[in-house]
């Protein structure tokens, strides 16, 4: 009897160690980037300012890599988050603004519409309003 006790007892203790490791397993795999974004940054001149590969984690947005890995300054519409600062891109948005491209392509949506998917190359290019 004491036997089948002590069994019953080593038993249940191992089965408390392996799920005890699989939740901490899984609570550090959460932290863990799943993707990876390129970002660049060009000047009005189209010389490259900088260049990075930027893990996200699943619920990051664009304006939350933007914040956590570049200085930027920001301002909010009807439409969401206007950039008008990142690192040493500096705009007015009267006279110049920050276009966004992503994957090579003129983006149709600001920083608060881009969801984030592994691979995307994003570019942050100074550009000059031109009025008609």
């Amino acid at each position: 009897m004491k036997k089948l006790i002590i069994k019953i007892l080593v038993s249940l203790i191992l089965i408390g160690i392996t799920v005890g490791t699989f939740f901490i397993v899984n609570n550090l795999r959460k932290g863990d980037s799943i993707g990876t974004v390129n970002i660049k940054l060009y000047d009005i001149d189209e010389k490259l300012i900088s260049d990075k590969n930027i893990g996200y984690k699943e619920d990051e947005k664009l304006i939350d890599l933007l914040e956590k890995n570049y200085k930027v300054r920001t301002s909010t519409s009807i439409y969401g988050y206007i950039l008008l600062d990142i690192d040493d891109i500096k705009t007015d948005f009267k006279t110049t603004y920050i276009a966004i491209y992503v994957d090579d392509n003129y983006s149709n949506v600001g920083i608060s519409g881009i969801v984030l998917y592994d691979g995307m190359r994003i570019a942050f290019k100074e550009m000059v309003i031109y009025y008609s």
